[in-house]
């Protein structure tokens, strides 16, 4: 693990320079000090490259996964075509058994 290094007294100084009284800028020093930036911590830029592809695939995947629910959806039927379809299945069985019993008493 790498830390990053922080030189208070240049911090110091650097202020001062630029017109913050020593007391002022001492304090200021002191706060940022208190800060603990691990370097490890951030991700390097080919880390950050490679995870923004994967997120770009899976946002890809995503795409493909929503289309192709979307056509699964408009292929379904629905309860009122199914509905439609029994009462015209029930229909043509009726239709065909009074057919039947025509040839059997006619034929």
């Amino acid at each position: 693990m790498s830390a990053i290094t922080f030189d208070s007294l240049e911090f110091v100084k650097t202020i001062e320079s630029s017109g913050v009284e020593r007391k002022q800028a001492e304090a200021f020093a002191k706060a940022v000090s208190t800060i603990r930036l691990d370097a490890d911590a951030f991700a390097s830029k080919e880390e950050f490259q490679k995870h923004e592809r994967e997120i770009t695939n899976i946002h890809h995947e995503i795409t493909i996964i929503q289309k192709d629910i979307a056509d699964i959806k408009n292929n379904m039927a629905t309860k009122a075509d199914l509905k439609d379809m029994q009462i015209k299945t029930g229909a043509m069985i009726m239709a065909l058994g009074g057919f039947l019993v025509a040839i059997k008493y006619l034929g």
